[in-house]
């Protein structure tokens, strides 16, 4: 008999994974620092770091006040050009000082049936919102489970290209 406090890997679960942008193995900082697109973002902890916005944070350059949202609320060379180096370099040491996160593998498994790892599709929004109930919405569903709510709830939610 097995004690319920041991976990069992999943079929297909390779114990040394590695990042798939950057090819960190799992424990340690990524490599292409700031640049690994999966590397997650210490100063708001739940981005990951080339998508958030904590570098114009940090730098407080978001002013709804003064900049208009056709701008980002960000002044209009910023938004046109990027940051500056000085604003990257700012960024960058309270990055270091916050503690940079090392790259640790979080499979995927579909909530309802449990596949794992199972091809990424997508849907807009407002047909996710309309099939999954409001506590599930950030759960991830494989195609065939998606279809099967749809089905449950006689939705037509039209298969895109890719997936067949």
């Amino acid at each position: 008999m097995t004690p319920c406090n041991i976990v069992h890997p999943a079929p297909g679960y390779d114990a040394t994974q590695i990042c798939d942008d950057c090819g960190t193995p799992e424990g340690q900082l990524h490599n292409h620092f700031p640049c690994c697109a999966l590397e997650a973002c210490p100063l708001c902890l739940y981005w990951q770091m080339i998508s958030c916005d904590c570098i114009y944070q940090v730098n407080r350059l978001v002013n709804h006040h003064i900049w208009t949202k056709e701008t980002g609320f960000l002044p209009p060379e910023v938004y046109a050009n990027g940051p500056t180096e000085k604003h990257r370099s700012r960024w960058m040491r309270r990055i270091e000082k916050a503690g940079r996160i090392p790259f640790v593998f979080f499979p995927t498994f579909c909530a309802r049936c449990g596949l794992y790892e199972p091809p990424m599709w997508m849907v807009t929004r407002r047909q996710w919102q309309r099939v999954m109930p409001r506590n599930h919405w950030h759960d991830y569903l494989c195609w065939e489970c998606f279809q099967a709510l749809c089905r449950c709830q006689r939705l037509r939610i039209p298969t895109p290209r890719w997936i067949h």
